[in-house]
C-alpha cells in the first residue's frame, strides 16, 4: 500500500545492507509464495529498491522490445513471464529463476542496425549475470548452474521437421534431464510472441 511503500523510500538507507541469508530468504519466499512475483519486483520499482536489490532488471526498464507483438518493454517482458509460471508447476521455482533472467543480458548487448534493434549474444551473458546475481542472493550452485543452462539455451530452434539427428545433438547438449524444464521455459516467451 502506499503507506508502506513512503516508508521504504524514507528508510531506504537502514534497509539496503541486507544481509545474503536474509536476502535469500526473502527472495526464495517471493518465487515459491507469490502467485504474482512481478507485484514484489513493481513495488521495489516505484519504492527505488530495485536499483539496490537488483539493479541488473532495472537496466531492463523502458528497453524497447519492437520485435514483440506485445509491445511491451523489456522490463514488462520480464515480468509477464515470470507470472506465467503458476505456483502449481512442479518445477516453478527453477522456471520462474530462468523466466526472470532469460532476457536479463539484453541492456548490456543491444545494437541497433539500420534502425532495427538487436541483442545479439544476450543469452550467454545473460547467463553469466544470472549467476553472478544468484550467487549474490546466496542460491546454491546446482540451481545456478541449471537456471545459467536454461538461460544460456532459451533460444533453442527445434521444429517438428527437425531431423532426428538435430534432436539427439540438442538433447546431448542440455542434457536428457534439463529438455522438459527448457521446453517450460520456451512455452513462456512463445505465448508471448
Amino acid at each position: 500500500d502506499y503507506d508502506t511503500e513512503e516508508a521504504i523510500k524514507s528508510y531506504k538507507l537502514k534497509l539496503i545492507p541486507i544481509p545474503t541469508k536474509i536476502l535469500h530468504k526473502e527472495i526464495f519466499k517471493i518465487f515459491t509464495r507469490c502467485e504474482k512475483p512481478s507485484k514484489v519486483f513493481d513495488s521495489w520499482r516505484r519504492t527505488d529498491m530495485l536499483t539496490e536489490i537488483f539493479p541488473e532488471l532495472h537496466y531492463c526498464i523502458n528497453i524497447d522490445q519492437s520485435q514483440k507483438k506485445d509491445r511491451l518493454d523489456l522490463y514488462q517482458h520480464i515480468m509477464y513471464a515470470l507470472d506465467s509460471v503458476p505456483l502449481s508447476q512442479k518445477n516453478h521455482l527453477l522456471i520462474r529463476l530462468a523466466a526472470l533472467f532469460h532476457d536479463i543480458g539484453k541492456p548490456q548487448t543491444e545494437t541497433v542496425i539500420n534502425g532495427e534493434r538487436h541483442f545479439y549474444n544476450h543469452e550467454n551473458v545473460g547467463k553469466l549475470m544470472a549467476i553472478r546475481i544468484m550467487s549474490r542472493w546466496g542460491f546454491d550452485k546446482e540451481l545456478k548452474d541449471q537456471v545459467g543452462l536454461l538461460v544460456e539455451q532459451h533460444l533453442f530452434n527445434l521444429t517438428a521437421s527437425s531431423s532426428p539427428i538435430s534432436i539427439r545433438r540438442f538433447i546431448t547438449r542440455v542434457g536428457p534431464d534439463n529438455v522438459h524444464n527448457l521446453l517450460d521455459l520456451t512455452n513462456l516467451s512463445i505465448s508471448q510472441n
